[in-house]
């Protein structure tokens, strides 16, 4: 009777420890794994000691990952947010920039886990967590980043898409945004959010809540999609009142349908 239990036990032991091993490795389930480090972000807060430079980049399912890092490098940057990554790419990207980093998956534009969104910071990153909805879709991934002294929120989104049949995405994307600020109001935490809003600044619908709390910080920046010929700008950094642009733009890049946005930030002259 103790050997057949023993066996029952090292087969169940065998059994989980495949799961495990096929979750990290498979794209569409290693988000499970990754799940159970998450933990809602919390203070205390502080601004960092000076400056600092934060990447935008959708960098689609990363055709062309290396050139695409190379790009963002070439920035030198504190911060990246990278939009349509797969959990697998996240030790690659990480020893690339030689910066930490932590994926969540997307569920808002194809239900599926397969690809989603990441943070990496020349600095420490945790806690760490999806952001979603009221309707429990996740959109996003957002954390405490320690950066050059400083401790903050820092969240990379990527909201409902425009070509959605009906309303072209518009519901979704307000409920996107609310998630934002609600998440951020419940901190009251200086934070930075940047990453593929799918919806430009004119005749929009999202931009003016985000005005409520944030602001765009690259205000002139160009367009941004297409890559190769862009017409419209819908990747954004946007940061909360304590932060002041110093600067930024769309670099010219068509590695991937996007062009990225660098922001340079620091705290704000009037001390708010």
């Amino acid at each position: 009777m103790a050997a057949r239990k023993r066996k029952s036990l090292i087969a169940c032991g065998l059994i989980l420890l495949a799961t495990v091993i096929g979750a990290a490795a498979y794209p569409r389930w290693g988000w499970w794994v990754a799940s159970f480090a998450e933990a809602r972000p919390a203070g205390p807060w502080r601004m960092p000691n000076g400056p600092v430079n934060v990447v935008t980049y959708n960098i689609k399912f990363g055709e062309g990952l290396d050139e695409a890092l190379a790009v963002v490098l070439a920035e030198k940057p504190d911060i990246v947010c990278l939009q349509e990554t797969r959990p697998s790419q996240t030790g690659e990207i990480e020893k690339k920039l030689g910066m930490e980093g932590y994926w969540t998956p997307s569920s808002n534009l194809i239900g599926d886990a397969a690809w989603g969104n990441s943070i990496f910071v020349r600095g420490k990153l945790g806690p760490v967590e999806a952001l979603r909805t009221d309707d429990g879709k996740s959109f996003g991934v957002w954390g405490a980043a320690e950066v050059n002294g400083g401790r903050f929120i820092v969240a990379s989104v990527h909201l409902m898409h425009f070509k959605k049949k009906g309303d072209f995405g518009v519901r979704q994307r307000l409920r996107e945004t609310r998630a934002i600020l609600k998440a951020i109001e419940k901190l009251d935490a200086p934070a930075i959010v940047a990453g593929d809003f799918n919806e430009p600044t004119v005749a929009s619908f999202i931009h003016p809540i985000m005005r409520q709390r944030f602001e765009n910080a690259v205000p002139d920046c160009a367009a941004t999609l297409p890559a190769n010929m862009p017409v419209v700008c819908i990747d954004f950094v946007y940061c909360t009142r304590e932060w002041e642009a110093l600067g930024g733009r769309a670099i010219g890049t068509a590695i991937s349908d996007h062009r990225p946005v660098v922001a340079r930030v620091g705290i704000a002259s009037d001390g708010k």
